[in-house]
């Protein structure tokens, strides 16, 4: 069922809202939930354990990339990766930072990471994450192994796949897409960086600078002007004091002919 509570606001929060409500109700690649119902089921678990609300994001939009393409759910069983991890990582990038696009960016590799270090792993997989494993490269080399495991994000992103991995339970409850907003509008870069709803909002600190700057400008110049007064005071005052036969008068000076 799509999430209709998110308030219509601009802003990442209701960009990500759109796209769930365009295309959460969609099957989620053979398994017995939406994506919807798998992303809500994922960030659940990521809150139930004590994620971060960084961590709760990624894992509440780790699948993000199902969304912004029109492959049939069926893609995987034709051969065809869709590279999700890769799109929406990109995607994300324009709102988030890396604690939330990284572990989307690694969680498909955390699946061959785990099946390589932990061969129980492969075991505890769906069908359909089998078959999109042969896909996305099946096991790790040790080369793969060891740049894995050089992302400062590497561990999150593990615990992002185990949740992924159980978030796929039919008929499951879960809070509502609204619920998660709350920490989705806490990580988005707008709430960061000054950026909101297309327009640029300084923070308190930069306008006070501002103000600063023009008073020390507007004081300056009403010193620069006051100078310049004092100074011609001055030499009127010199003038006045010489007798007017003494005082010195202008040469005309006459302007070259215009050729």
């Amino acid at each position: 069922m799509n999430d209709r509570s998110v308030p219509e606001t601009s802003g990442p929060s209701s960009v990500i809202a759109g796209l769930f409500r365009a295309k959460g109700d969609s099957e989620y690649g053979g398994e017995a939930v939406t994506q919807q119902e798998h992303a809500l089921q994922c960030a659940a678990l990521a809150e139930q354990e004590g994620a971060s609300p960084s961590l709760i994001v990624a894992a509440l939009l780790h699948d993000v990339g199902h969304l912004l393409h029109e492959l049939p759910s069926d893609a995987p069983d034709k051969g065809i990766d869709d590279r999700h991890e890769v799109s929406g990582n990109r995607f994300l990038q324009q709102h988030f930072d890396d604690a939330v696009t990284e572990p989307v960016r690694l969680h498909v590799a955390a699946k061959r990471y785990l099946c390589t270090v932990d061969p129980e792993y492969r075991q505890t997989l769906s069908p359909p994450s089998l078959t999109s494993l042969e896909l996305q490269g099946g096991n790790m080399s040790d080369d793969e192994l060891a740049e894995f495991r050089q992302s400062p994000h590497w561990e999150a992103a593990l615990r992002l796949r185990h949740w992924d991995d159980a978030a796929k339970v039919a008929g499951l409850e879960t809070p509502d897409l609204e619920h998660f907003v709350k920490s989705l509008r806490r990580v988005e870069k707008h709430s960061r960086d000054g950026t909101a709803s297309g327009r640029h909002v300084f923070p308190i600190a930069a306008l006070l600078i501002v103000f600063s700057l023009a008073s020390l400008v507007g004081i300056g110049l009403r010193f620069a002007a006051s100078a310049v007064i004092e100074a011609q005071n001055a030499a009127r005052d010199r003038l006045d004091a010489v007798p007017p036969d003494e005082r010195p008068t202008l040469k005309r000076t006459a302007l070259p002919r215009r050729l």
